[in-house]
């Protein structure tokens, strides 16, 4: 979508903020300006649900926080989401949520190691695995370490 308009991502985050009576946390990124290249053009929210965590484990690190990533994007962005789409069966989104769980205590993910960099190894590369994503870390000269 081109132009979001920010008064309907304020009615969003109002209505998925009183509709829990958990812990939430919000982080909204305008991008539209690509003020963080590495990132896409358009809009983000990252909602953090902690659902019924004792404060000991309200931490990213605790493996039990929900983390959901959602992208307002522009028509541009749009042509990337159709190429993931048409790209994506159930096994290679498997394969996907599977690395992802297995980084995501791994200091160097959301660092140098992305998630872009998990859906060019399974999408574009045929990676089936995580020995496979190390060996695509090793070709484009980092590494888990």
């Amino acid at each position: 979508m081109d132009n979001l308009n920010k008064q309907d991502l304020a009615e969003l985050v109002k209505e998925l903020s009183l509709n829990t009576d958990y812990r939430v946390d919000f982080t909204i990124i305008l991008n539209e300006k690509l003020i963080k290249p590495d990132l896409p053009k358009g809009t983000y929210l990252g909602i953090k649900y902690y659902d019924h965590l004792p404060p000991e484990e309200q931490s990213s690190k605790s493996g039990r926080l929900w983390k959901i990533d959602i992208w307002f994007l522009s028509v541009q962005g749009s042509a990337k989401t159709r190429e993931i789409r048409d790209k994506l069966t159930e096994e290679k989104r498997d394969i996907i949520l599977e690395i992802k769980n297995v980084l995501a205590h791994n200091p160097q993910y959301r660092k140098t190691i992305k998630s872009s960099d998990i859906y060019i190894a399974v999408l574009d590369r045929d990676v089936k695995d995580m020995a496979g994503f190390e060996e695509y870390l090793r070709e484009t000269g980092r590494s888990l370490e």
